[in-house]
């Protein structure tokens, strides 16, 4: 797969990393997660992008002062660029001596959604993961240095954000937005309970808005308009699993990661391959929070996911050879500031011992055959249709 180059956006970095800088100054040193074992060989990384503004205005009749989104709407916010920039530290701190100090070409490849957040949010992970040493400080004031972004044009991502044309995947959306509707409509105290704190009626159509405005706001470190504050976690917990884990269909689940599955394998599968002369040692996908959940879904990963991953959570599938054999191992990093690593198991690797944190290669990769697509686009045609 040829992947497209980036544009830019340089300039606007340099401001941004400057006021990164400055705040990180005053950060404490604190506790890290372990580091890598030296077994390793290969690793992908899949991340949610970091915190961002809303996408869309508010519903018609409730206040919204554009002092919240000063970059626009679907902008990243401040604490995303810091909580992106911890993410590719504490990575640089886990896979330090695995990846070298020094940026190498051809040991790291970037792909993103082509999103300007997803973008942005994969240059101050690799911010955090590569600071200049040596030659490669090429400006003494600013400790940054250009590591390439690719991304896909959205008729083209079949990876990601999964937006080239697939007409069976526009049908399982459009399905998945009906059933949501359906499923919010039938809680009438839920919507009773977001017009009564608003102050406006309420419809379903308008939730998914009003909950990016919630949560976004409380990212600010302003306090937001008086319809925002003391909403009930527990409620928007229950929307938040509909939306993004009930609503959703298997067709719909392995359409939009079964590409993402197969090359995350598929680069795996090159590594143990001693004749492919495979010298990358990281890949990094910048996505979206569906990214993450349709992924873990399709993967069967034994452990559910029962809600939304938090901004800048991250899958970290390893590889590693041991006594000459290939074992893979699953990592789950809830937020970039978390400490602690949850590993994940499949289902297929699950009978393994519970001492026992890793899976034989050929089991992981023998099971996860059935959520690939060796035919992409004929999977994509509506089956009335064919």
């Amino acid at each position: 797969m040829h992947y497209m180059k980036t544009k830019k956006k340089c300039s606007a970095l340099v401001v941004g990393f400057l006021a990164i800088f400055s705040v990180c100054v005053g950060f404490a040193l604190f506790k890290r997660s372990h580091k890598a074992e030296p077994s390793l060989r290969f690793v992908s990384i899949i991340f949610r992008h970091g915190e961002r503004a809303p996408d869309k205005p508010l519903p018609p009749g409730l206040h919204e002062d554009a002092i919240f989104w000063p970059e626009g709407l679907g902008a990243l916010l401040q604490r995303g660029k810091e909580n992106m920039f911890e993410l590719g530290r504490s990575l640089r701190y886990r896979y330090d001596g695995f990846l070298s100090s020094k940026y190498i070409p051809a040991g790291i490849a970037v792909i993103s959604s082509d999103v300007d957040r997803c973008i942005m949010s994969a240059q101050l992970l690799l911010a955090g993961l590569y600071p200049p040493e040596g030659i490669q400080k090429w400006n003494p004031d600013l400790p940054w240095q250009p590591v390439p972004v690719h991304s896909l044009p959205p008729e083209c991502d079949k990876l990601i954000k999964v937006t080239s044309h697939c007409p069976l995947l526009m049908e399982e959306r459009r399905k998945r937005l009906q059933r949501l509707k359906e499923i919010v409509e039938e809680n009438e105290e839920f919507l009773s309970y977001l017009s009564q704190k608003t102050g406006v009626v309420i419809t379903s159509n308008q939730i998914s808005n009003l909950f990016e405005h919630v949560s976004s706001m409380q990212y600010q470190d302003f306090p937001p308009p008086e319809w925002a504050r003391n909403h009930d976690p527990d409620k928007w917990k229950w929307y938040r699993e509909v939306d993004y884990i009930r609503s959703s269909s298997t067709t719909l689940i392995k359409l939009q990661s079964g590409n993402l599955i197969k090359d995350v394998l598929s680069k795996m599968k090159q590594k143990t391959d001693s004749e492919a002369k495979f010298s990358r040692r990281l890949n990094v996908y910048s996505g979206h929070d569906f990214t993450l959940i349709s992924f873990w879904q399709n993967a069967n990963i034994s452990q559910e996911i029962t809600d939304q991953p938090l901004n800048g959570a991250a899958l970290l599938i390893e590889l590693h050879e041991i006594n000459g054999k290939y074992r893979v191992k699953i990592l789950y990093k809830k937020h970039p500031k978390d400490e602690d690593l949850l590993v994940l198991k499949t289902v297929a690797c699950q009978n393994y011992s519970p001492e026992d944190d890793m899976c034989d290669f050929d089991t992981f990769s023998s099971a996860l055959q059935s959520s690939i697509f060796t035919d992409f686009d004929a999977a994509c045609q509506i089956p009335n249709e064919q």
